[in-house]
């Protein structure tokens, strides 16, 4: 299904770029079988795949990469400092690693929902993994096509 168009589909305003796309790739189900394999019975399923090009302007290409890279400062410090703390309390490695990332996993999750989406909305822009809304890409899930290989 090539579509042309004129508008970068983020921001609905600037005209898109070749070297900003977003690609998304969907995956439907052709057929299953099964053969011997060395252990035994194995069932083989091979799928269709499409890749879509959601076209994107530079202007929304540098917001998506600037929204983003606080991130990992986030994770790292949060990590950081929740391990220096557990390790101080628990005197216990695993349990402090485990605090550690799973602070870090959850502050950089509050990130997202709280900080990055707001400060793209704010923008007038949609967010990068807003893509299922794109057409194509809606119109191909609505027919059964799925984003992941089952």
């Amino acid at each position: 299904m090539i579509m042309e168009t004129t508008r970068c589909y983020f921001c609905n305003l600037n005209k898109p770029e070749p070297g900003y796309v977003v690609r998304k790739t969907l995956y439907k189900k052709l057929d299953s079988s099964y053969g011997l394999g060395l252990t035994g019975l194995k069932k083989t399923t091979k799928y269709y795949e499409k890749e879509i090009e959601i076209p994107r302007c530079a202007s929304c290409y540098t917001e998506h990469r600037r929204s983003n890279k606080p991130a990992l400062i986030i994770f790292l410090v949060t990590a950081l400092v929740a391990g220096i703390i557990t390790g101080f309390l628990a005197k216990r490695t695993f349990i402090t690693i485990g605090v550690a990332v799973g602070a870090g996993i959850v502050a950089v999750v509050a990130y997202f929902f709280l900080v990055h989406r707001k400060r793209i909305k704010a923008l007038g822009i949609k967010d990068s993994t807003e893509v299922e809304t794109y057409l194509p890409v809606k119109t191909l899930l609505d027919d059964g096509w799925q984003d992941y290989k089952p």
